[in-house]
């Protein structure tokens, strides 16, 4: 099973794989990923309350999709620059 630490632990030896884990550059890091994951985590919880109909919780993960895939982009276009 995938759990958050196995999911960071690959994220951390795709993206920082020379970065030891005693650092702070490792530690912020694994913070940010855990605070992103936290949430999408409370995203989740407030679109599944009986109150929030299919339509809007599609929306809302439409909406962060876009803000997803506009950040990449971005980061993609910064890199080329």
């Amino acid at each position: 099973m995938n759990t958050i630490e196995n999911l960071w632990l690959k994220f951390a030896m795709m993206v920082i794989p020379n970065v030891k884990t005693d650092t702070i550059q490792y530690r912020e890091m694994k913070k940010a990923f855990f605070s992103g994951v936290w949430s999408m985590f409370q995203v989740v919880a407030v679109i599944g309350e009986p109150d929030v109909t299919q339509e809007q919780a599609v929306g809302v993960l439409e909406m962060i999709k876009h803000e997803c895939v506009s950040f990449q982009s971005n980061m993609e276009h910064a890199d080329k620059n």
